[in-house]
This record gives C-alpha cells, structure tokens and sequence, in this order.
C-alpha cells in the first residue's frame, strides 16, 4: 500500500508553520522545566503536542492510499440468482466478496457482473467503473446473434450466433428454412447459419435447440424486381439449361441466344436492349457487342463452360484489363469437391482487387465500367439433380449476389431491433430520398450520405414490442423487455460504456482518501490530554 497526498497549502508554508508551532512548544516545555516540573511530566507532555502535531500535518496534508485494482474486486449479481451459479463464478475468479447488485455501494475495484436481467436504472451507477460482465452458461444461452432485418426476394438470410451448449451433441436448428441443423459441442459455440427464406413481407422462423425454441427470427422480405440475364453461347449444354431455369424459377427475365453454326440461331426472349448481367462461354469474347456491353457498363460478365482457363484469363485481361491469373493443381479432367460441386483443376491466384467465392470456384474482378467474373466450374447441375437445391442455390446465390447490380429502391438495417435501443438503417433510392418517415407514433430522420447520392441513413428506435411499418415496403420488428434479455444487457451495457468494445475509463490504480475525521478527532484528544496532564495531581 502506498501513500500520495494532496496538501491544502504549499510544502513551504505548511514546512514553516509546524517548525512556528515545534519551537513555541519546545520553549514553553523548557521553561516548565526549569521551573522544576518532573522530567518525566515534560516528557509525556512533549509526546501529546507530538501527537497533535501528528494529526493536524495529516489534516493538511491529506494523504490518500493506493490499492491495487487487480487485487480488489467484487463480485455483483443479478437479484435472486440462483447461489449454485454464485458460488461457482467467485470460485472460478478467485473473488472473496460477492453481494447482490440492490446492496452495493461505493464499490471500489474491478466489478464482475454476473447475470441476464439488468435493466437502465441498475446499470447506470456503474458507468464510470472498471466492469466485466459475465453471462451464467446455461442451455440456450444467447451470447450473440444478429441477422439482416431486411431482404431482396431470392436474397440468403445469415444468422451469426454464439450459444451456450450442455452437450456435445446438440442440435442447433431453424425449421422451414430447408437448412442442415448445425452440431454444437458443450460450451460456448459461435457460427453461422444461411438460408434462402421464401415468401414475402413479413417472415418469422424459429430458433431451435434440442426442440426447445429460443427465439423468433423475424425480418422483413421486399419484392426483387427482377433482373435481366442473357446467356449468349455457342452450344447448349446440361449446366447452362439448369442455371437458366434455376433463374427463371426465381423470377428473373432470362434471354437466350445460342449459335451454332453460321445459319443456325436459336433464341429465346426478345433482344436484350437492357440487360443487366451477360453469361457467355469464352468463344463469345471475340464478339464485338459483347466487348461494347462490358465495356460501356451496360451489363456485368460472367464466363461459364471454360475449357482452358489460363487461355481464358489471358482473353479477359486483354480486353478488359482485368488481372485473372491461375496456376493447375492436378492432371485429372475435374476435380470434385465435398458438396459434389465438379471444377477444372486449376486454382486461381489470390489478388487485392477480385474476390473468390464458393471455395474459389469463381473469380470476381470490380473494373472502372463493370463487374467481371470468370468460372472454373464445370458441373453445378448434378447438385440439382440430387436434391441439393440449397447447396446449388448458396453457389449462383453467392456469384450472383456480387453480380448483380443494387435495387432502385431498398433497405438495409440488421436484426435484431431492441426495445427502446436505436439501430442504424439506410435506404437505397435511386429516384428519391425521403428527409424523414413515418415511424409508429415517432418519425425517423434521414440524413443523406455525402459518398452516395443514391443512399440515405437514419436511426430506428421503438419502446413497442411488435411489428412497425416504416412505408408499404418495408417493416421491422422490435423485440421487447424480456425477449432476448441477455442482448438487451449486453446493449444497454455498451451503451453506458459509450459504445461496444469500449475500455473502462478507470486507470489501474485505486486512491482512497484517509478521512479527515480521524486526524480532527485526534487533534481534539491530545490537545484535551494537554489541557487535562496539568491539573492532575501525581
């Protein structure tokens, strides 16, 4: 322990002041004993002005000890917490003290708070201190989990989560989703889970953990208008009649025209005066409204049924200054990966400015007029075949949702929507940008981005717990006091912090000030024992 003080006067007057008071006792002491008083009266006399002397330089000085933060901490719970769980976490941590969160006070020290249900008013005094909250581990548990709040139709759900698990062998699901249930071990398990929610408006699955449901998802699905495809090739063939069903089937325009011969055409769809993404195999790079398309950004390319890519990737960077490079990894025709998906033996060499998706079956390159992209797949539609529309659907989903070209008009916001807590929301509009919307009884203000003259942002914020509309196109769900009640801790935490990952602003070392009280009482007892020790008679 270590001592600071914080003197009320400078050291020179205070120095001065006691050498003023030492020299008049030490005077008026040796007259005494010169009149004859016993040596050992004076001596217990001068040992009384020294304790007073004592006390009042520490009531000037005021001095302050040091703790060790590390050293001092407390453990601070949930009211009615079960003590089994109490018990287990001070031991864990090694903390001597814990009392419930209704009985602290003044706390000084590191603060472990553990529990679920906190609310504003009980949080609050902990704002200016060192805190670490700690979430009991019990089945279902919810750590994490967030999601898009709104979807394009056609679009994948991702749903990252982190959930506690008392098993190794528990399955984490969500029905009607047509997703493979996800195996958790025993502890904390984060992941990510990915679907292609059908229907539109309002959608609503359930989370589910060993037939137990821990909450609903529930976001909003908006009405895709739907793109323009084109398939230009010189030969049909099973995996490009797949991909255009597959997008016919989700609502897309698709265009055909196939070639294959100098007299023989055949052509499905009126001509694509506007389309938007062009799906080609490489003999079609030759054409010259192909280039101009590309080149002039009217549509995005995607290269499919390569024979040699390496030749392909050359055409490309040619033409449109794009940077594909690939390198082969195996002398077999195709290589076929888990998810039965078949690709050319080569692999692509990673660069800044493309992105793979799909285990690198697919290279997207972002030029200055367009999206491009170059496939090294050779059969996706057996997965058709199979029954595996999931998987077949996350591959073109993935290429395709990089592709294509944003919607005139959108949302984007993440889920999930906390009772009285704001969530940032921007609108896409390519005609125009509202100043502020109706929202419930409240009205949300836009602000327009200064980067995109096309995007708008604003702050969503609710007390409600239901669902609210924003305008005919889009709604949001607010989920209220009780619902997800260790993300509404984990907010409101963040949120007394000033924000998520936010250090405490606390510094390591704790100074308490020695109360003033002891050094007054003090005074006033050796200048009564001074004022008494002449008027006894030994």
């Amino acid at each position: 322990m270590n001592f600071h003080y914080q003197p009320l006067v400078s050291w020179p007057f205070f120095f001065g002041i006691i050498s003023v008071l030492t020299l008049i006792a030490l005077t008026g002491l040796f007259f005494q004993w010169k009149k004859g008083i016993p040596p050992s009266r004076i001596g217990l006399r001068l040992l009384f002005f020294l304790g007073f002397a004592v006390c009042l330089s520490m009531a000037v000085l005021r001095p302050q000890y040091s703790l060790d933060r590390q050293k001092s901490r407390i453990l601070v719970y949930e009211d009615g917490l079960d003590r089994k769980t109490v018990d287990f976490w001070r031991d864990s941590l090694e903390i001597r003290r814990a009392l419930p969160l209704s009985k602290l006070q003044a706390p000084v020290g590191k603060i472990f708070l553990l529990g679920e249900r906190f609310d504003a008013a009980q949080l609050y005094p902990l704002k200016d201190l060192d805190m670490e909250w700690i979430l009991p581990e019990r089945r279902g548990a919810i750590r994490k989990l967030d999601w898009k709040g709104y979807l394009r139709k056609g679009e994948m759900q991702r749903v990252a989560y982190d959930v506690f698990s008392e098993s190794d062998s528990a399955r984490l699901e969500i029905p009607g989703s047509k997703l493979e249930s996800k195996i958790l071990k025993k502890g904390w398990n984060a992941g990510l889970l990915e679907f292609y929610p059908s229907g539109l408006n309002r959608a609503e699955f359930p989370l589910v953990l060993e037939k137990d449901t821990l909450t609903s998802l529930r976001f909003f699905i908006g009405a895709a208008r739907p793109k323009k495809y084109h398939f230009q090739l010189g030969f049909p063939s099973a995996e490009s009649r797949a991909l255009s069903s597959w997008l016919g089937e989700k609502g897309e325009q698709v265009t055909e025209k196939i070639k294959l011969s100098r007299e023989t055409v055949i052509q499905s769809g009126s001509s694509p005066d506007s389309l938007q993404i062009l799906l080609i195999d490489p003999a079609q790079l030759d054409q010259r409204s192909v280039q101009d398309w590309v080149m002039t950004g009217q549509a995005v390319l995607l290269v499919i049924n390569v024979g040699k890519p390496d030749e392909t990737a050359q055409v490309l960077n040619r033409l449109f200054g794009t940077d594909f490079q690939v390198r082969q990894t195996g002398q077999n025709e195709v290589v076929k990966l888990e998810s039965g998906l078949e690709i050319l033996p080569f692999e692509f060499i990673e660069k800044p400015a493309q992105k793979l998706t799909h285990d690198g079956a697919v290279a997207i390159q972002y030029s200055e007029s367009s999206a491009i992209a170059l496939s090294l797949v050779t059969a996706s539609y057996p997965l058709a075949l199979q029954g595996k529309s999931e998987e077949y659907g996350r591959l073109w989903g993935d290429v395709f949702g990089n592709l294509e070209p944003d919607e005139t008009e959108s949302w984007r916001m993440s889920a999930p929507l906390l009772s009285s807590m704001s969530e940032p929301i921007q609108r896409l509009s390519k005609d125009s940008l509202p100043d502020l919307v109706a929202w419930g009884k409240d009205t949300v203000f836009f602000r327009k981005s200064a980067v995109n003259p096309f995007l708008s942002e604003g702050q969503l914020q609710s007390s409600d717990s239901s669902w609210i509309e924003l305008d005919s196109t889009f709604a949001a769900y607010v989920y209220g006091k009780g619902q997800l009640q260790a993300l509404q801790t984990s907010a409101l935490i963040d949120r007394i912090k000033g924000g998520p990952g936010k250090e405490s602003k606390v510094a390591g070392e704790i100074l308490r000030p020695v109360s003033p009280w002891i050094w007054l009482g003090g005074m006033l007892i050796f200048l009564g024992l001074l004022w008494l020790e002449p008027k006894l008679g030994y």
